[in-house]
């Protein structure tokens, strides 16, 4: 794929899902250097968006835009870099027992939160790990925590834009959104699907919140 763009002569940013957790973005170094060491004229960037799902999508919607004002491979790639961990990822799951599968919460833990109804809230950390940094019990109190969350996280909220993703509950989407334009209030909500990759790891009835804002500087245990 970086060839085929090469041969049309672009230059390519190729923006990776965290390298905490795929080895997507160490295999696209490796490729992107082979190819660079025969073809000197060749430009590749990759950058570790150390966040996935809307999180990547993010970074990718703000390099498209420099790329439309005309900005240089090496600004948008600088800007990429210095900004990344201000994208602010809270997402909150249905069931525990994909996590729990996915090997991202011990058995135990998920089989007494799911019988007392309990909520992780998930953030992506500086390290671009995914760890639950709170949990709550019910979802109506899961979504105000992560509502709350985007808020306190956004800088400019009456030029931001809210992300708000899910896996196969467009309703409860529709109600966060709801609950969005009523704390928030931010300029646009936009609304998407969790990807099949991610959407393996915390199953149906997921939702998540993605903003720009303030640097994520908390480390997950």
């Amino acid at each position: 794929i970086f060839n085929k763009y090469l041969d049309l002569d672009f230059d390519i940013i190729y923006i990776a899902c965290s390298s905490a957790l795929s080895g997507s973005c160490n295999t696209a170094v490796v490729v992107a250097n082979k190819i660079m060491n025969k073809n000197p004229n060749a430009k590749i960037a990759v950058v570790d968006s150390l966040n996935s799902c809307m999180g990547e999508g993010l970074l990718a919607l703000m390099a498209a835009r420099m790329n439309q004002e005309n900005k240089s491979f090496s600004e948008i790639v600088s800007f990429l870099e210095a900004n990344k961990l201000r994208i602010n990822q809270f997402c909150t799951t249905d069931s525990l027992k994909y996590l729990k599968w996915a090997g991202r919460v011990k058995a135990s833990a998920a089989f007494f939160g799911n019988i007392i109804g309990i909520k992780p809230i998930i953030i992506s950390d500086a390290k671009g790990n995914n760890f639950a940094h709170k949990k709550v019990k019910g979802k109506s109190t899961s979504y105000l925590e992560i509502v709350n969350e985007a808020k306190e996280a956004i800088e400019d909220i009456s030029n931001s834009t809210v992300y708000i993703v899910h896996s196969d509950a467009l309703d409860d989407a529709m109600k966060l959104k709801q609950m969005v334009q009523e704390i928030i209030n931010p300029k646009d909500i936009q609304i998407g699907m969790i990807g099949p990759i991610i959407g393996a790891s915390v199953g149906p009835g997921a939702v998540a919140i993605y903003v720009f804002g303030k640097e994520v500087t908390v480390i997950g245990e």
